[in-house]
């Protein structure tokens, strides 16, 4: 029986993740035939994307009001990011990170999770906080809009934008100078790639709800599963959430990691790290606490989340001293997972 469960689990995962990854990729499809800029397309859709399967699980989870699982799944996922994904990713690449970026996110990131400790503490999350943090993410959106670091690349992109058009004009009027033809069968041209833009949208609209059907259903197979597999092993839910959906559901951020690793692009990934947290702690906790309260269990209030706070800090520490992370400290993270996994073995035990 537990053997059919882990299968579940394992293909409920599968087919979350990949749902997720079809349904982002539609989206911003969508968004740009709608000339949505990348910029915003970046700061929403992606954003949220990064922690999508978390979500759904977690909403999966507040429904069948088990919320033991929602703050393994999100600390555990934290964790997992830090100590596994970036020890694994410096095996590939030396990870480096800007100043301007460590002073947002990664100082942002440690007041967040300082605050998590401290909404913890009455052994509840309650809609109120959830609210709040919901909130906390609205503003950090807008701050990261309006912010100067980004002014750069939103002028490139309205320019692009507009040179794009230009250019759009400017194959029309040659295709028209060229071949003779009158006006009526230019507008006519235009018309026709209009329509093109009409087929391509209601194309992507079956996919995105295909894909999101498979994100609610595989979700909720994946919390199903768990909940059963911690049953039949004589375990609180939570460790399932800590352990194997944590690892899940950092998948799909390990494989990108080491894409971009294996790349070269070292020096985005630990913001990619720093914002996937980020927008766990704020998106899926609270969205999902809003829902229904999150209860915090004494493994979470005097193990997990205290832990999650000390590697946190931990991290950006080392970050700090050198701006890059390198094979030794990889080496370093990962043991301190072990360690991390080792201990919570203890509290199994309990």
């Amino acid at each position: 029986m537990i053997y059919i469960e882990l299968l579940i689990l394992v293909i409920s995962l599968a087919f979350l993740i990949k749902g997720s990854n079809i349904f982002i990729d539609n989206i911003i499809k969508l968004a740009k035939l709608v000339n949505i800029s990348n910029f915003i397309i970046g700061l929403t859709v992606v954003a949220i994307g990064t922690s999508l399967p978390e979500l759904s699980s977690a909403i999966a989870a507040a429904f069948l009001n088990n919320t033991d699982i929602i703050i393994g799944n999100v600390a555990g996922s934290n964790i997992a990011n830090i100590a596994l994904v970036l020890g694994v990713a410096t095996f590939f690449a030396a990870l480096a990170i800007e100043k301007a970026v460590f002073e947002r996110e990664g100082i942002f990131l440690l007041v967040i999770t300082i605050l998590l400790f401290v909404m913890s503490l009455n052994g509840l999350i309650s809609r109120a906080e959830g609210s709040i943090l919901f909130s906390i993410f609205i503003l950090y959106i807008l701050y990261l809009y309006h912010s100067p670091l980004f002014a750069e690349s939103t002028e490139q992109n309205l320019l692009r934008r507009y040179l794009n058009f230009g250019k759009l004009v400017t194959i029309h009027t040659l295709r028209n100078i060229k071949t003779g033809l009158d006006y009526t069968t230019y507008l006519n041209l235009i018309r026709k790639e209009k329509r093109a833009s009409i087929y391509a949208y209601l194309k992507l609209i079956p996919l995105i709800g295909i894909s999101l059907a498979i994100i609610i259903y595989s979700s909720k197979y994946t919390i199903s599963s768990a909940i059963n597999i911690a049953t039949l092993l004589s375990i609180k839910t939570e460790i399932i959430g800590i352990t194997l959906l944590a690892i899940g559901t950092s998948l799909p951020e390990l494989a990108i990691i080491i894409t971009a690793a294996k790349k070269r692009k070292g020096n985005l990934i630990i913001g990619t790290i720093l914002g996937s947290n980020i927008y766990n702690l704020l998106i899926v906790l609270g969205i999902s606490s809003m829902i229904v309260p999150i209860s915090i269990t004494a493994i979470s209030l005097y193990y997990l989340i205290p832990v999650l706070l000390l590697i946190t800090a931990f991290f950006l520490w080392f970050v700090r001293t050198s701006w890059v992370l390198k094979k030794p400290e990889g080496i370093l993270l990962l043991l301190v997972y072990i360690l991390f996994l080792f201990g919570l073995s203890f509290w199994i035990l309990l």
